[in-house]
């Protein structure tokens, strides 16, 4: 708190009034006498509270800015698919398409590079003969047939390039090459009806003819007497026995 002089001729203290002004003065006095009429009017001051004013921060930009990074660009390029059909050629001249030929199902079919140094990928023919790769992305390729997942004596005569090697070398640009096809005459097995012979009768082994020498006949004789006598002995000894009470 705070004291000040109050202006001149202000105040009620024991009924006077100031007698100075603001700054405590009073007039000039020409003092011949004691006076007692010199009043000074004081009051108090109550303090003023002032808020704190209020300072934002300070920023202070940098002296540079930094620059924008733009991602580079990345074209991803497109993929196509290779494909078709191997199919026996019934005609055998290579002019059959693939549409009128019976597919050939299971046959191995790769895919090779340009440099012929890596598979791309590999696959079988489904039952109707048609095989598919799919995912490439443009450029070069071969596109080989196993032969030997062909059925035996197959010969080729119809491949897209015309060699008939059963390969077809593809230059694939942005779209889809459906066209690579492998033609096939493949051997006409015939149904053979075997009849088996009727079976024979083993052979009759030859009788054989003895000469006849005459002896056999006095053997046989000679055999005969001598049982006849043993039977006429036997009934002899038997009848004696008899005759005699011997059992």
């Amino acid at each position: 708190a705070g004291r000040a002089f109050t202006s001149r001729l202000i105040g009620t203290e024991r009924g006077l009034a100031s007698t100075v002004d603001g700054n405590g003065l009073s007039d000039l006095i020409n003092l011949v006498a004691t006076d007692l009429t010199i009043d000074a009017g004081v009051i108090t001051i109550a303090p003023t509270t002032v808020p704190p004013a209020t300072v934002p921060p300070l920023i202070v930009p940098p002296n540079t800015t930094p620059a924008t990074t733009v991602a580079p660009t990345t074209t991803v390029p497109a993929t196509v698919c290779i494909g078709d059909k191997v199919f026996t050629d019934p005609g055998s001249t290579g002019g059959v398409t693939a549409k009128d030929g019976t597919g050939i199902p299971g046959v191995t079919v790769t895919l090779v590079r340009t440099d012929g140094t890596s598979v791309a990928a590999t696959t079988r023919t489904d039952v109707a003969g048609f095989y598919k790769f799919c995912g490439l992305v443009p450029g070069s390729y071969t596109v080989k047939v196993d032969i030997t997942t062909l059925p035996k004596g197959a010969t080729n005569t119809y491949d897209l390039d015309g060699d008939r090697n059963s390969e077809t070398k593809v230059i694939l640009a942005t779209t889809n090459n459906l066209d690579v096809d492998f033609g096939y005459i493949t051997p006409v097995v015939e149904n053979t009806v075997i009849t088996a012979a009727p079976a024979s009768a083993p052979p009759t082994p030859p009788l054989e003819t003895l000469s006849y020498t005459g002896a056999e006949t006095t053997q046989r004789g000679l055999m005969g007497l001598s049982m006849l006598l043993i039977g006429f002995g036997l009934v002899g000894l038997a009848r004696n026995r008899r005759r005699l009470g011997v059992n």
